[in-house]
């Protein structure tokens, strides 16, 4: 991003979020399903990430984030895309994804999750929130929609 973009985003009251596209040895990727209780998409597929801390860094917010989220250590590999948007609430969010990598398959979840998956890209693109259809298209174009 630009310097004009980090500025505008600011003055325009956005929310900064990361989310992680982890993909274990066998490129399968981890998705978490949201607590019920959620305020936002409860119930729904979702990758790892949240909200960064102020003066934290997307690297930072992405590792502290996904630790906190599954206990998985991870190898951030290259970021897929910005994208802004509203939420349910009206809160603005820009938000960064990341293509990550790690070796363990060994998940523990917070109380924000109530299970975990790990698929294949195309199976992964039928359950996740259609917020996150776009990031995995990045990854895998043939996918059928």
């Amino acid at each position: 991003m630009t310097d004009y973009e980090d500025k505008k985003i600011l003055e325009d009251n956005f929310l900064f979020a990361v989310k992680a596209l982890v993909l274990n040895n066998e490129d399968k990727v981890l998705l978490l399903k949201r607590s019920e209780t959620d305020p936002h998409s409860p119930g729904s597929w979702d990758l790892p990430g949240g909200i960064l801390c102020q003066g934290e860094s997307c690297i930072e917010g992405l590792l502290r984030e996904t630790g906190e989220e599954t206990s998985l250590a991870i190898e951030i590999m290259s970021k897929i895309r910005d994208k802004k948007f509203k939420r349910d609430d009206g809160q603005n969010v820009f938000m960064r994804s990341y293509l990550c990598k790690t070796r363990s398959h060994n998940v523990v979840l917070s109380s924000e999750h109530d299970e975990y998956a790990w698929l294949g890209l195309s199976d992964a693109y039928k359950i996740v929130h259609e917020g996150y259809h776009k990031d995995i298209l990045m990854l895998e174009p043939n996918i059928k929609q």
